[in-house]
């Protein structure tokens, strides 16, 4: 056997891998969990508000201004999301430490990417039923309340 194939057959770099592509699936799957509960949480709280948008911008408000508000309004919990993930992290990385070989106990590069990804994310998870707001007509709106 060359030394290539005794490395990768290998019990401690077969683990490692085995882990590591467990670890990045999971990853995938909580980002994406991520992203549709931001998405059904902000339609819910965007439908309970339909009738008060509709009087909004049959007042006078323009689109944009209901926009800004609403997400605005949906990037306090989601910074408070990320804060609390990156805190986990960090926690986390410390496990993972003795499991894997050259990993740091906090890498910064891997944290600010992570909140980065999911601060994007969020972001547009919540603004999809954001932006169906501005197709709303304030009359029908204002019936429907």
């Amino acid at each position: 056997m060359t030394m290539e194939e005794r490395v990768t057959a290998s019990p401690s770099v077969t683990n490692s891998r085995f882990f590591a592509s467990l670890l990045s699936t999971f990853g995938t799957l909580a980002i994406l969990l991520a992203m549709v509960g931001v998405y059904g949480v902000m339609s819910w709280v965007v439908g309970q508000r339909t009738t008060e948008f509709g009087i909004r911008m049959a007042l006078g408000a323009r689109t944009r201004d209901v926009v800004t508000m609403l997400m605005m309004q949906s990037l306090k919990p989601i910074a408070t999301g990320v804060l609390l993930g990156v805190l986990g992290g960090y926690g986390l990385s410390r496990a993972f430490n003795s499991m894997f070989w050259r990993i740091t106990t906090v890498d910064p590069m891997v944290m600010a990417g992570i909140s980065a990804v999911m601060l994007v994310v969020a972001l547009f998870a919540a603004w999809v039923p954001v932006n169906r707001v501005t197709r709303i007509d304030p009359q029908a709106a204002l019936r429907e309340g």
